[in-house]
């Protein structure tokens, strides 16, 4: 059974201690949640988006959703070479081809995983929680300096809020190192971006990693509280209330999951500019 922890990582000298210690306490952004998150929040942002010539849908099934011909990030989605366009000012691009200090980051992030001796699972999704966190600390100031001069929608790079973003940045990195560690063969899991909304509290954005056995484990960068969770083994009903999904409480609809994910990535892929 996988473990996983609440870890900080020292730098004496040229050698790296990984101090680990158990997780019990939520953060305050879950413990003042007290009622479910709806997950489909962006449906506002979709319908302003549709008036936009730089948006299109295509497709009768899943309505593929394209930015600038390149295909929107959302929940389930491939991540690297697309674009997340939602409530911030900025459209996020995540692409290694047109992005080269992104590729770099992951460079970084397979040397820090090796000085911090990670081999299992459990660890690696530490490290890259760890990781993200130093890449991009949580810094709401930097984003909106960041953020002054440009047009509505306009694309910048993820690598930009390298030094400092919010959730969706720090998701986005989050879900690009899963998902290259996935491709690498260092995990066997799926990894999707999601997003979920409490009215009092506003949005927020995250990772969510499957393993290859069907668990559901949440990366939450911006969370001081939340290293990677295993979500059976977290008994808090906020915790659950905020981050999971429908289709986790349905057995049928997990079943279906893979299938449906092979299909939308196949059909998106495929109907790619």
């Amino acid at each position: 059974m996988l473990a996983f922890l609440n870890s900080s990582r020292k730098r004496t000298g040229g050698e790296v201690t990984v101090e680990v210690t158990r997780n019990d306490v939520l953060g305050p952004f879950q413990k003042a949640v007290g009622k479910r998150a709806e997950r489909d929040y962006t449906r506002r942002a979709r319908n302003q988006l549709r008036m936009d010539p730089q948006y299109e849908e295509k497709g009768i099934i899943f309505k593929e959703r394209f930015f600038q011909n390149r295909f929107c990030i959302i929940q389930d989605t491939p991540i690297n070479g697309g674009v997340i366009v939602g409530s911030r000012k900025e459209s996020l691009l995540i692409d290694e081809k047109e992005d080269p200090k992104l590729v770099a980051s992951f460079m970084d992030f397979m040397r820090y995983k090796r000085e911090s001796g990670c081999t299992t699972s459990g660890e690696i999704l530490n490290a890259i929680w760890m990781f993200v966190r130093e890449k991009i600390p949580y810094n709401a100031a930097s984003v909106l300096e960041k953020e002054k001069g440009i047009q509505k929608r306009q694309i910048m790079k993820l690598s930009e809020f390298f030094g400092g973003g919010v959730c969706l940045h720090q998701s986005a990195l989050a879900g690009y190192l899963t998902e290259k560690m996935i491709i690498a063969g260092k995990l066997r899991g799926f990894v999707s971006i999601d997003r979920s909304r409490i009215d009092s509290l506003g949005g927020h954005s995250f990772v969510r990693y499957e393993t290859w056995a069907g668990h559901p484990i949440i990366i939450d960068a911006s969370n001081d509280d939340v290293s990677p969770r295993l979500l059976s083994q977290v008994e808090d009903p906020d915790f659950h209330a905020f981050y999971e999904r429908p289709s986790d409480r349905s057995p049928v609809l997990r079943k279906l999951l893979p299938l449906y994910r092979k299909l939308l990535r196949a059909t998106l892929l495929s109907s790619r500019h």
